[in-house]
């Protein structure tokens, strides 16, 4: 079952994949995968399947030579890995509901955030917002 939260088309899937795991792997004074609870043998998962999409998504990049239906149905299993993986461990569900969740973590791993159109799908969301601005919003 595809993830709302995870881009579904490759050339999309390709940006998020990337950001996602550069972004878990940056950060100061802890690496971002820490402080969000994710932990290392997970983002060696992740490196993983990161890892092998990058040579494959070069080859589906030259349309003309290297786009096989053998390389996009290759791309669209690591697709379904990261889906699979991120269902299995609850990582996307994890990092929103940390304690130490930022803004830019939801802005950069909940990569739909900005799409959400039902209340439902937004609420936890909102409620981490709420709760980050919850003393500027007394103060005012």
């Amino acid at each position: 079952m595809p993830n709302t939260r995870v881009p579904q088309t490759i050339t999309e899937f390709n940006v998020y994949v990337n950001n996602a795991l550069d972004y878990l792997n940056n950060g100061e004074p802890q690496k971002n995968s820490v402080r969000l609870t994710i932990t290392e043998g997970e983002v060696t998962l992740l490196t993983g399947i990161v890892d092998r999409w990058k040579s494959l998504y070069g080859l589906y990049t030259d349309k003309e030579k290297t786009r096989t239906s053998l390389v996009v149905a290759q791309l669209q299993d690591l697709m379904t890995e990261f889906n699979d993986l991120n269902q299995s461990k609850h990582l996307l569900n994890r990092i929103a509901a940390s304690a130490n969740v930022t803004v830019e973590d939801l802005k950069t791993l909940i990569s739909r955030v900005d799409q959400l159109n039902a209340p439902w799908q937004y609420s936890l969301f909102r409620k981490r917002l709420m709760f980050l601005f919850s003393y500027w919003v007394v103060d005012q």
